[in-house]
Order: structure tokens, then C-alpha cells, then sequence
């Protein structure tokens, strides 16, 4: 299969309309874009250790230090009896 054809799949399953001229175009620019990956296909990469970001990043976040929780509902307007008080579930 050609790649006007898997072009005009693609195109039939995503119900798009594609002129003729659009199928060439598209696959001219599909051709153009396997044949880069060809390129780096051919690049030896034996040795070579992935690169996951191109900077090292440092955290930017504080220490994690545990401290006690002396009023767990302080901040919550609706309690009842020292529990979090819910919206009612039945009427």
C-alpha cells in the first residue's frame, strides 16, 4: 500500500473530505517526514546514555518536615461534635 492510499484511509476514517491535490501534498510531506527518521535511524547511538532532560534540574521544593496536627477541623466551617459534618446523602 502506497502512501496515498494509507493517506486516503486515514482520511476516510476521520471522515475527512481530501482533494487530490491535498493527498499529493500530504503525502510529499509524510515522505519527507520518514525519511528524516530515516536519517536518524543510520546515527550510531552504542554508548551514548539517553538524555532525559537537557538540563539538570535541581528540586525547588522545601524540606519535608513532619509537625503535629493540633487542629485537624480549625479551618472548617461546618463541625459537629469535633467530626467534619458532610452535605446530608438522603432526605
Amino acid at each position: 500500500m502506497d502512501l496515498k492510499e494509507k493517506i486516503n484511509n486515514i482520511a476516510v476514517a476521520q471522515r475527512l473530505a481530501l482533494s487530490d491535490k491535498e493527498i499529493r501534498i500530504l503525502s510529499q510531506q509524510l515522505q519527507d517526514v520518514l525519511k528524516a527518521f530515516d536519517a536518524l535511524d543510520q546515527i550510531d547511538t552504542n554508548g551514548v546514555e539517553p538524555s532525559y532532560h537537557p538540563v539538570a534540574l535541581s528540586p525547588r521544593l522545601r524540606p519535608d518536615e513532619p509537625k503535629p496536627c493540633t487542629n485537624p477541623t480549625g479551618n472548617h466551617s461546618r463541625k459537629e461534635k469535633g467530626y467534619l459534618k458532610g452535605p446530608r446523602m438522603m432526605r
